[in-house]
């Protein structure tokens, strides 16, 4: 995939995997339909290895990022204090919040889902409706809260599967 990026089509990437198939033996299922050159069957086998195969990036600048450092100094300092309590109650080593540390903090977002979740913020007087945040995404596909009041707890869960699609803000 790499020797054929940016220009990546279902002609020419059935050609290379057919190429690469040969050239190292592979008998994998995937293997197996690149020798056939059939793209549909290679598309079913290649979606049932997903977890384990690994992706190509079509994009040659995400082999190598510049990660650019632009935090308020203030907002530094505030997160060093909680990163050296954290560490020090926890027995951690969170990396300090330092331009050196810019990718790696860059990248702490991987596996972490923002879109969807839904926190419940409070309530009125008990039996009364709950007050809930939740994120979503607007109108231009941007990210923004939506606030809602319901006589249920919302479960970051249940407003997933609520969302509209693309993520946008369900209507409650």
């Amino acid at each position: 995939m790499l020797d054929t990026r940016p220009e990546w089509t279902v002609g020419r990437l059935t050609a290379a995997a057919h190429a690469t198939a040969h050239q190292t033996d592979d008998i994998s299922l995937v293997g197996l339909a690149a020798r056939i050159q059939d793209a549909v069957v290679l598309t079913a086998v290649r979606e049932s290895v997903v977890l384990y195969a690994e992706v190509g990036s079509g994009d040659a600048l995400l082999l190598h990022p510049e990660y650019v450092w632009k935090v308020d100094k203030d907002l530094a300092e505030h997160a060093k204090r909680f990163i050296d309590t954290f560490n020090a109650l926890f027995g951690e080593e969170l990396p300090p919040p330092e331009p050196v540390q810019a990718g790696r903090y860059w990248n702490a977002y991987d596996g972490n889902e923002i879109l969807g979740r839904c926190v419940r913020i409070g309530h009125a007087p008990p039996g009364s409706p709950h007050y809930h945040w939740a994120i979503c995404k607007g109108d231009a596909g941007e990210f923004a809260v939506q606030e809602f009041w319901h006589p249920e707890v919302w479960t970051t869960v249940r407003y997933r599967s609520a969302l509209r699609y693309g993520g946008r803000c369900p209507d409650l």
